[in-house]
């Protein structure tokens, strides 16, 4: 039996990532005063969303550095020491992607 790296899907990626993006994106322009169950189906498909996107294999580095970004995202906007080491992480990461590429 051969052992190796699972193989990641690069469409799989993309297509959960936008699905992931499209459900924040509704959960956060909905209006104020928008009724409960709203409310919590649309948080519901961000958190589903969100656990999708985090068990599928990243296929590159940008998709790790994603993966920071939605695991820390109100980490990355605080004030704090922990919150800049962070934000130098990924920048870290997005320079060695970039200059990888």
């Amino acid at each position: 039996m051969a052992y190796g790296y699972p193989i990641a899907d690069p469409t799989a990626w993309a297509t959960t990532l936008a699905q992931y993006h499209t459900a924040r994106a509704a959960y956060t322009s909905l209006p104020d005063g928008s009724d409960r169950s709203t409310i919590d189906g649309a948080f519901d498909n961000v958190i589903k969303a969100e656990a999708a996107v985090l068990d599928l294999h990243s296929p590159d580095l940008s998709a790790v550095i994603e993966k920071l970004r939605i695991l820390w995202d109100e980490k990355l906007g605080a004030d704090k020491p922990e919150s800049d080491h962070r934000r130098m992480v990924i920048g870290d990461l997005s320079r060695i992607s970039f200059l990888q590429s």
